[in-house]
């Protein structure tokens, strides 16, 4: 998809129109998402929203596209540095998405409203192209995993759907706990992430029994 005009536009112009329709899809969902409601909200005309984007599902696309590229750029370091043990390398991915999900919440809840549709037809596009994405992440962990002797009868795929498990309770769990201490200074904020991070995969790695 070419974007040309668009992408001429100031970057607190991309800006306003961007965050005027991540508000509204992320209120709304895809379906019931206003283009009318858009442009009022970002301070354009109707006609010019369609200058930039030729229709509804254009947009939409486009602006999950550079909200996944926000997304994995804040990995990008972390990737770089992780840890050669692979339930600490886990941990540091689950306290990066935390803290992107509290910085960030639209971002947060317009993935996993998504993530609860997977049959829709124009959230499919999204998530099987970010899937392409986090494979470098899934790559990276594999690798680590793969250093490990496995107990018998346990798989990679099957580890690695447990952490993306156990990770997403732990993001809705911590954001929901954290909603009403907004206030609470970061490296205190920090401390309570990585006690619940250590609690829960120190629960995993230990067994329950």
């Amino acid at each position: 998809m070419a974007f040309a005009h668009f992408q001429r536009l100031s970057d607190e112009k991309q800006r306003d129109i961007l965050n005027a329709s991540l508000e509204e899809f992320v209120q709304y969902g895809y379906d019931m998402a206003s283009t009318n409601r858009i442009v009022e909200r970002a301070g354009i005309a109707k006609g010019t929203l369609f200058k930039y984007f030729s229709n509804k599902e254009t947009l939409f696309l486009y602006l999950c596209e550079q909200c996944a590229e926000e997304i994995a750029h804040s990995y990008e370091e972390e990737l770089d540095d992780l840890p050669n043990d692979f339930i600490q390398a886990i941990k540091r991915i689950a306290f990066c998405e935390i803290t992107l999900s509290t910085e960030r919440p639209e971002l947060f809840y317009l993935f996993q409203h998504m993530a609860k549709h997977p049959g829709h037809p124009v959230y499919r596009q999204v998530i099987d192209r970010d899937r392409e994405k986090t494979s470098l992440v899934i790559h990276r962990l594999i690798q680590l995993l793969g250093k490990k002797r496995l107990k018998e009868g346990v798989s990679l795929e099957r580890i690695l759907l447990l952490m993306t498990w156990v990770i997403e309770g732990l993001k809705q769990k911590i954001f929901l706990d954290t909603e009403g201490m907004k206030q609470m200074p970061k490296a205190e904020w920090e401390r309570y992430v990585q006690d619940e991070l250590d609690q829960t995969f120190d629960l995993l790695k230990r067994g329950i029994f």
